[in-house]
């Protein structure tokens, strides 16, 4: 078997097992970049939602040591996460969307046979998803959500520093470009009471995933 025919067949089984393992709805594939009408159309309403905002965007300074200006361009990228559940017999899924456009998916624990009804058979622990949450003990009756901006800048690795751009009359002075990056974090405490006499149950969340859960007393 000579070399191209073998990088074929590799190739060939690889598309393969990516179509295999692709979420299917109704007998059609999701695909990266579809919408999420497509996918609410194709699988329906996801049984949990999740949504957060970042901006991203690009800048550069350029000038002499003490007069040096920036120029930075931000836009607001919004990303949505939906929870699907089909049944005790697969898995959940989780699908991304960044600005209403299918980004990915990823496959979660074992699904339910009915939400909010098996809070008995899960363990509270630490990085559940707050959809894995909601398929086993329902929502909460209490939601407390805090948020907070998340700021970072670093080189574009795009475009990395570069020396001085045409017309620049700044002697040796370089042109440096960044990548900004502005995260909104959320914290989340979710309350459970299910009717214990002198206790209820506190879920704390970090940006979807359980950070930790405690007992307290009424």
């Amino acid at each position: 078997m000579n070399i191209a025919r073998a990088a074929l067949l590799l190739l060939l089984a690889f598309a393969f097992a990516q179509s295999a393992h692709a979420l299917r709805c109704n007998g059609y594939i999701v695909h990266v970049g579809d919408y999420d009408y497509q996918l609410r159309q194709r699988c329906g309403e996801p049984f949990w939602s999740e949504g957060r905002t970042r901006y991203e965007g690009y800048g550069t300074r350029s000038g002499p040591p003490g007069a040096r200006t920036s120029d930075e361009t931000v836009r607001e990228v919004q990303y949505t996460t939906w929870y699907y559940n089909f049944g005790s017999g697969d898995f959940m899924v989780r699908l991304l969307f960044r600005d209403g456009r299918f980004v990915r998916e990823e496959r979660l624990s074992r699904g339910v046979e009915e939400i909010g009804n098996s809070c008995d058979q899960i363990r509270m622990t630490r990085g559940l998803t707050g959809g894995e949450v909601i398929a086993h003990c329902g929502e909460p009756a209490q939601r407390y959500v805090t948020s907070s901006l998340n700021s970072r800048t670093n080189p574009d690795p795009v475009q990395p520093n570069f020396g001085p751009l045409p017309g620049n009359h700044y002697g040796g002075d370089a042109t440096t470009s960044y990548r900004i990056e502005q995260d909104e974090d959320f914290r989340e405490d979710w309350i459970y009471d299910f009717g214990d006499s002198d206790t209820i149950y506190v879920a704390h969340f970090f940006n979807g995933t359980m950070a930790g859960f405690e007992r307290r007393n009424r």
